[in-house]
């Protein structure tokens, strides 16, 4: 289970209950960052650079970066864990999938999304404007129209190729 806290953004939420079966790693820009609760394993990266979204997307993207392991469960800062995760990774794993991400819950085009983000979030508009009109060319994807958007503050990944390029293309854009 990989998590993050960047820049003193996030509260670090206690695990409430573990597996024995999981390590617990909080990846963070800050060396002084102690998990009072003892539950998380924090790991100082000092490599992250850039504003508070460039280093929590160098960390989510690389997820494999912090773990020899071969799933990664990566939950946002902002989430807390309450129940044991193993019945969640069973599935996956006894289902041999590649990849588990969760619905968004109120919006569902990339158009809203990325509205959002730069008019609640204070996300830069031409960053927004030049990944949507890239997404645009792709065989004209309809950023406003088509549907099916995932949010990615909870993620369950398989170390494969399929994952590292995802991972890879969607940290370019």
């Amino acid at each position: 289970v990989l998590s993050y806290n960047v820049n003193g953004y996030e509260v670090i939420h206690p695990v409430e209950v573990k597996s024995d079966r999981a390590r617990y790693i909080m990846i963070t820009d800050d060396p002084n960052l102690v998990d009072e609760s003892g539950t998380w394993e924090v790991v100082y990266d000092n490599t992250l650079t850039g504003s508070t979204f460039d280093k929590c997307y160098q960390i989510r993207f690389n997820p494999f970066k912090y773990t020899d392991d071969n799933i990664v469960l990566r939950i946002d800062g902002s989430v807390g864990i309450i129940a044991n995760l193993d019945p969640l990774i069973d599935k996956f794993t006894d289902g041999g999938y590649d990849l588990s991400l969760m619905v968004h819950p109120t919006r569902n085009t990339q158009y809203d999304e990325y509205l959002a983000w730069v008019n609640r979030r204070g996300y830069d508009a031409q960053q927004a404007n030049k990944v949507l009109a890239f997404m645009q060319m792709a065989e004209g994807y309809n950023v406003k129209e088509w549907k099916g958007l995932c949010q990615l503050c909870y993620i369950i990944q398989r170390r494969n190729r399929v994952n590292d390029d995802i991972n890879r293309m969607t940290y370019t854009m």
